[in-house]
């Protein structure tokens, strides 16, 4: 992976890690953050891009899968540092959900170094927000079972649930269209290396 692509990587795991925390920064600053009242970009993350392009990208599967994850991880960390609510970093029984999802984008990712090379950024779109959606539909369908304090476990109480979360979900398509359009349009995150292409040997003249 040429070096302007792998800083461009570590940027984005950063910002994805400040947008993670800065919420809870906030909030010890005493500032209120509702999803409905008062905007905040919730959700506005380059995650499911970035995972994208690490599967698309990076060959060594171990910095692939290991990149993204070690920014959840260091996130996590910082959310229960920063609040002393080590629950909110890890929830019981449902911390492993996104580490878990995560790793299907970047599987997805994967797909995007195989077959046709054309229309690369149509096909990290529709992978991007394909992932959202599925992503969006577990985690809070896990939660609202690992969570029996909030909703009543009835299908309505799920379907309140699911309302509930729309307002934090309403920036991830956004923010995944966008950062696509960035990596894969803009900056060809997709197109293979030229030192991984084999050089060939110029036919034998006739």
């Amino acid at each position: 992976m040429p070096q302007s692509k792998l800083t461009l990587l570590l940027i984005l795991l950063a910002y994805t890690v400040g947008m993670k925390l800065l919420p809870y920064v906030l909030r010890n600053c005493d500032v209120q953050l509702d999803p409905t009242i008062m905007f905040y970009p919730w959700s506005f993350s380059p995650l499911t891009a970035v995972c994208l392009m690490s599967g698309a990208s990076l060959t060594d599967r171990r910095l692939a899968y290991g990149l993204p994850l070690a920014t959840l991880l260091i996130g996590n960390i910082g959310i229960g540092l920063i609040s002393k609510h080590w629950e909110w970093a890890f929830p019981s029984g449902t911390w492993w959900i996104p580490y878990a999802g995560y790793c299907v984008a970047i599987w997805l990712g994967s797909w995007l170094r195989r077959g046709s090379t054309r229309h690369p950024v149509v096909r990290a779109i529709g992978l991007g927000l394909a992932f959202e959606v599925f992503f969006f539909a577990i985690s809070n369908f896990t939660w609202f079972y690992g969570s029996t304090s909030l909703y009543p476990q009835t299908f309505s109480g799920l379907i309140d649930c699911y309302i509930a979360a729309l307002p934090f979900f309403r920036n991830a398509p956004i923010s995944t269209v966008g950062f696509t359009v960035l990596i894969f349009g803009l900056l060809g995150a997709s197109e293979p290396d030229p030192a991984s292409i084999p050089e060939t040997e110029p036919a034998p003249a006739s």
